[in-house]
């Protein structure tokens, strides 16, 4: 049985739905969240060399809300592009509201940036 937020985030986004509905969750790291913040980009060459990339994601609270979703097609040179900006793209969506002094836990699925987001972190404290 699919919950609403699945159902809610299937219209705008289906592979993020599916993605969603297979994710871990940690009930030690969520008690001390408001709330969890996915993003994701693709990148695809076409036969022809043209590229295509897209961004997306969503925010949900500890309540599994929805509080924020887009997606949309974007400019990037690499794959690593376009999750950088699905990433900005989130970030300043909470930046921009009621949420930007909470305490979130944001998602990303590509090691190497990841990594270096760790390491900005690191850098930063």
């Amino acid at each position: 049985m699919l919950s609403e937020f699945t159902r809610n985030l299937w219209d705008v986004n289906p592979i993020g739905a599916v993605l969603n509905s297979q994710m871990p969750s940690s009930v030690h790291i969520k008690k001390f969240v408001d709330a969890s913040g996915y993003s994701d980009g693709a990148f695809k060459v076409l036969n022809n060399g043209v590229v295509k990339a897209g961004i997306g994601g969503f925010l949900k609270d500890k309540h599994q809300n929805l509080v924020y979703i887009f997606s949309g097609p974007t400019e990037a040179l690499s794959p690593l592009q376009a999750e950088i900006k699905a990433f900005y793209c989130l970030i300043k969506a909470v930046e921009d509201s009621q949420w930007k002094e909470k305490n979130i836990l944001f998602h990303v699925d590509v090691r190497k940036f990841s990594d270096s987001l760790q390491k900005l972190e690191l850098d930063y404290f």
